[in-house]
């Protein structure tokens, strides 16, 4: 499951990034770009949160079905 947690992890990142970034346009409003900057990071925003519900999702699969491990020898 490391693969998973390194996932999580960049999606955790890439969260707190765009948050920071998103509350920048809200304190600096009088830039001319700041409406589409905002939306634009809405959008990247709203896209990690619905990756990381994704990588809930599988999570939850792979610790609820467990494989079968069969004897090669």
């Amino acid at each position: 499951m490391d693969i998973i947690k390194a996932a999580e992890s960049a999606l955790k990142a890439l969260t707190d990034k765009y948050a920071f970034e998103i509350n920048g346009c809200i304190q600096n409003q009088t830039d001319p770009n700041s409406l589409d900057r905002f939306a634009e990071l809405i959008t990247n925003y709203a896209l990690v949160s619905s990756q990381q519900q994704v990588l809930e999702n599988i999570k939850a699969q792979i610790t609820t079905v467990k494989p079968d491990v069969e004897n090669e020898d």
